[in-house]
């Protein structure tokens, strides 16, 4: 039975870690010498999975700071069309969203003039922020006509 290098096993506990929360994006991760003592590892070994969480663009060196957790980033493929509730899952996430505000006002003079629309017109404004899990990710305003 063929089993993975060290550092691949150091790396995948590592990027396990960043996927569950454990390690949330700006996290510092341990120095070089906390890592060999967790995983009793060389330098070598830790360095090359520390290369490869960077090249998977999980972790980032920053000059005489240490290597921090980045923020994820979210791609969407365009060969069809998905909303953020079905990325979030692709992803292995369970997205939540909270409704922050939401009120029918009549349009004022700016946001009739912005939207050309007559001054009183009523309409409905909502905020919502969502976030998929760990970290915040979406914070939108609508912007619809009242009934």
């Amino acid at each position: 039975m063929s089993r993975s290098p060290l550092y691949e096993r150091v790396e995948s506990i590592l990027a396990a870690d960043i996927a569950d929360g454990s390690l949330l994006p700006e996290t510092q991760l341990p120095p070089e010498e906390g890592l060999i003592e967790r995983f009793k590892v060389s330098r070598t070994t830790v360095r090359k999975a520390i290369q490869n969480l960077i090249e998977r663009g999980l972790v980032e060196v920053r000059r005489g700071k240490g290597t921090f957790v980045t923020q994820p980033k979210i791609t969407q493929e365009l060969t069809e069309l998905t909303g953020f509730v079905e990325d979030m899952q692709a992803l292995g996430r369970n997205p939540t969203a909270r409704l922050l505000d939401e009120r029918i006002v009549a349009a004022d003079e700016a946001v009739a003039h912005h939207l050309q629309w007559r001054l009183g017109r009523w309409w409905s404004g909502f905020g919502v922020f969502a976030w998929p899990t760990v970290w915040p990710c979406l914070s939108t305003r609508h912007t619809c006509l009242a009934t």
